[in-house]
């Protein structure tokens, strides 16, 4: 994997190496266009911020989860749609990443996982049975005042005042999402702690290349 520095030097992108994709992810992957996903939203790409200053003791990094466009995929080919399953979330049909769950129970191994979704706590009631997710996963509450706050902006700033009272300003943090966008990119160069933004793309999701990435980032911002 090759690693180049754009821009500052401050955000860097990992790209995946040619081939990595198999299976019904690079059937997708072929037809992915700039308007879904974006440069940066293919798996395997990582925006990477600020390293931050020393990690407290005794503390581990935060994952922030998003679950639409993480774990639940739209923006696929409904003829060819990727593995999982669907379920019907009070009255929404979704389709439910078939390896979303098993990532989820790996990643808990190097993080405290946090939900980050409009779902809310309803990503503890669902997914868990649903997907295996981990049980009794913490989830942001979203209040209608927050800054920044309205559900149709679709580079998840709604989030923030959110997620700076739950996890505060030092504490190393990485965050999986479909869409964190320039305020977002913004707001974790501004972060004293060790910050990571991970992009994925809303029709695959979560990915085995995110997972090891994310796991190689934690055991540095650990202690």
């Amino acid at each position: 994997m090759s690693l180049r520095t754009e821009g500052s030097g401050r955000i860097t992108i990992f790209p995946a190496g040619p081939g990595r994709q198999t299976g019904k992810v690079g059937a997708l992957k072929k037809r992915w266009s700039q308007d879904l996903c974006g440069f940066d939203s293919r798996p395997g790409y990582l925006a990477v911020a600020r390293p931050g200053g020393p990690t407290p003791n005794g503390s581990r990094p935060i994952l922030l989860v998003d679950v639409d466009g993480v774990i639940s995929l739209f923006g696929f080919e409904r003829a060819d749609p990727p593995a999982g399953r669907w379920a019907n979330i009070d009255g929404v049909l979704h389709l439910l990443s078939a390896s979303a769950g098993g990532h989820l129970a790996a990643l808990a191994r190097d993080f405290d996982l946090v939900w980050c979704t409009g779902w809310e706590e309803k990503a503890s009631e669902y997914l868990p049975a649903l997907i295996g997710a981990p049980q009794a996963i913490a989830h942001l509450t979203f209040e209608p005042g927050d800054p920044g706050d309205s559900r149709d902006v679709s580079d998840g700033r709604w989030k923030l005042a959110a997620i700076d009272a739950w996890a505060g300003r030092d504490r190393p943090l990485a965050w999986i999402d479909d869409r964190l966008g320039a305020t977002v990119q913004q707001w974790a160069l501004a972060r004293p702690g060790a910050t990571l933004l991970v992009t994925t793309c809303s029709a695959v999701g979560i990915t085995g290349e995110h997972v090891q990435q994310l796991r190689a980032w934690a055991r540095n911002h650990s202690r």
